[in-house]
């Protein structure tokens, strides 16, 4: 650990709390920077209401239809934003020789609102406009809710992806996969913008129709500020938790620490890969007394000490050690993978101890895998010379007699049986082999 984050955790008691209130109150006031809170967004969303509920009033030849294209041609132009949020955000510290998941930064709530109102539009033009159902604004806000849905699935499925430490906002896990989206979306969003407001038949100025969408538009951006004040999980609650636990469960100064530096830098790398070495634990912890029992085993087949009734059970011990070397092998992909991931993103964390550490824990990992499977593959050929002697082909199972019946041509049983395990062992494969590829 460096210096600078010993001296921290070196503090004493009192001004180690100190540090936690502080930081939870330089964190409280950076992210309310703009003035907003609960009060003032419900105070807003109940004027927006208001104002509404005024023009509908007074405006009894509201048009629904123009109203809705306004509201499109708004809420298509707000979409659009999202890209330039960096323009308003305040601008921290990073280390670059951190990384961050996927899940910690991707959008959530500008996917679910941009989801939500694409869909409701993909449903509501066809129905309403009855003169034009399947208008180019339906067929786009239809394409638009596709891609939304489509986005939040690639979010979904890569939530456990590693991503670049000082870009919050991310959707996917590379930058050119980001920009093709993001001109993409802006061109289709752009031409929606467009054709919806030629779409209207009033003017803007006096427009009812047009002030009346202006306050449903105000409505939602209040709705979503609404969900980032009160869902996202920003650093200040997380502290909450840590100075509860610090004051309340003991928890200690080195893991309070750590989980604010996790929090607030990102992960390093031996907290980047904290789930596939939670994989490998159990793996680990088995390997010793699951190779000492192949060996054993293998001695016993080899010298032909092995008690003839007990050879099912063997086989059964031999395929179960295979599957766990092949399940084993799968974990230390997955930690090769992680490693990989953290390299692509920033080169220069290959010069770090941590992944140094990490770098050599998975060639130890490597080496037991190595030794485990070779064990296996040792006994399992011993067993095949006795399954020569005792295994009957004619209708499977094990024989300790002489039969004249053993070697004639299988059963149609026992041949589907065999056929069966085939083509489950061709499966298994094939689906391990995709696993390792991912």
């Amino acid at each position: 650990m460096e210096e600078k984050n010993k001296r921290i955790i070196e503090l004493s008691d009192s001004d180690f709390l100190s540090f936690l209130y502080a930081e939870r109150e330089r964190e409280e006031s950076l992210n309310s920077f703009q003035g907003w809170n609960n009060w003032a967004v419900a105070g807003a969303i109940v004027a927006a209401l208001c104002a509404c509920y005024n023009i509908i009033k007074n405006n009894s030849q509201i048009d629904v239809l123009d109203t809705a294209y306004y509201l499109s041609g708004i809420l298509s132009a707000l979409f659009c934003l999202r890209p330039y949020s960096f323009l308003v955000s305040r601008q921290r510290g990073i280390d670059y020789l951190r990384v961050k998941f996927l899940k910690d930064v991707a959008p959530k709530h500008y996917l679910g609102f941009a989801l939500f109102y694409s869909l409701v539009f993909s449903v509501f033009f066809p129905i309403v406009d009855k003169e034009n159902p399947w208008s180019i604004i339906s067929v786009i806000w239809i394409i638009t809710a596709f891609i939304f849905f489509i986005t939040v699935l690639v979010v979904y499925k890569n939530k456990d992806r590693l991503v670049r430490p000082d870009i919050d906002g991310l959707l996917f896990t590379k930058d050119k996969w980001e920009r093709w989206f993001g001109g993409a979306l802006g061109g289709i969003l752009s031409v929606l913008c467009v054709q919806s407001f030629k779409k209207v038949n009033t003017s803007f100025h006096g427009s009812s129709d047009f002030e009346l969408a202006v306050c449903f538009a105000a409505i939602v951006v209040l709705l979503y500020l609404l969900a980032r004040i009160n869902l996202r999980d920003t650093m200040s609650k997380r502290l909450d938790v840590l100075l509860d636990e610090y004051l309340y469960k003991g928890r200690s100064k080195e893991s309070i620490y750590h989980q604010v530096l996790i929090h607030r830098m990102g992960y390093g790398v031996m907290d980047a890969c904290y789930k596939e070495l939670a994989a490998m634990e159990n793996s680990i912890k088995a390997f010793e007394p699951q190779i000492k029992k192949i060996e054993d085993i293998g001695e016993q087949l080899a010298t032909g000490t092995f008690n003839h009734r007990e050879i099912k059970s063997y086989i059964d011990s031999i395929h179960e050690t295979k599957s766990f070397s092949l399940k084993m092998s799968d974990e230390i992909g997955a930690l090769g993978n992680r490693l990989d991931q953290i390299v692509q993103i920033e080169p220069d964390i290959k010069n770090t101890e941590e992944y140094n550490e990490m770098a050599s824990l998975q060639v130890s990992l490597l080496k037991m895998s190595s030794r485990i499977m070779r064990v296996t593959n040792d006994a399992s050929q011993k067993m095949l010379m006795w399954v020569k002697v005792f295994h009957c082909k004619k209708y499977g199972g094990w024989c300790m007699k002489e039969c004249d019946k053993r070697n004639e041509n299988p059963s149609l049983v026992y041949r589907l049986e065999m056929l069966r395990i085939k083509v489950h062992h061709r499966l298994s494969s094939i689906i391990r082999l995709r696993k390792s590829c991912e």
